[in-house]
């Protein structure tokens, strides 16, 4: 159970720093109209996971505490302004993941994107497998609903799925993908911490 936990934690708070620009119904949203969107630390929640991997065997990875209610993230996540990118950062994540550069830049809509966002060797909680890892790789979309709130989608792709007892199920889809739906309200102002 810890490390479900524990990797819950991580891969909500690289979630949160890796967004697309859908809402959680999909809708794109990146009006402001209080002004210009800047830097600061944000509460991002997982409102939504689709997993086409594992019939939802990852959601749990993203939402630990179940898919019912939205899951807020343990950390605050920095979100850089559009007048701040491109912004190059590592974001500090929990075990048992690792800390992970992330490059944040304008999406030419309006909004932030990273891409190809690189989390290797994440152990993935899968049932029937005490020991399957595999890699994630993570683009990510931010849209500003406010100056105050975001909401963002990350595409993660597993892929290099490996167990040293050959426990690892096959995923049902090629490539492995799974979304992930988030919502955030502004904490504070400011520059990178």
């Amino acid at each position: 159970m810890r490390i479900w936990t524990l990797t819950f934690r991580f891969a909500l708070c690289l979630v949160a720093v890796l967004v697309a620009a859908c809402s959680a119904s999909g809708d794109a949203a990146d009006v402001s109209t209080e002004g210009p969107f800047e830097s600061g630390e944000f509460q991002l929640t997982v409102d939504r996971v689709e997993d086409a991997c594992f019939d939802g065997g990852l959601s749990l990875l993203f939402m630990p505490n179940g898919t019912v209610e939205p899951y807020p993230l343990t950390h605050l996540t920095w979100i850089p302004g559009l007048s701040d990118v491109p912004a190059s950062y590592v974001v500090q994540l929990a075990a048992p993941f690792n800390d992970m550069s992330l490059l944040m830049e304008a999406n030419g809509a309006g909004g932030l994107q990273a891409r190809g966002a690189q989390q290797p060797g994440v152990l993935l909680g899968l049932p029937g497998s005490d020991d399957c890892t595999g890699d994630l790789v993570m683009d990510v979309d931010v849209a500003f609903v406010s100056v105050d709130q975001i909401i963002m989608t990350t595409r993660v792709t597993v892929q290099n799925l490996r167990s040293e007892t050959d426990t690892c199920a096959p995923p049902e889809s090629d490539p492995c993908e799974v979304q992930l739906f988030m919502s955030g309200l502004r904490v504070n102002v400011g520059a990178l911490p």
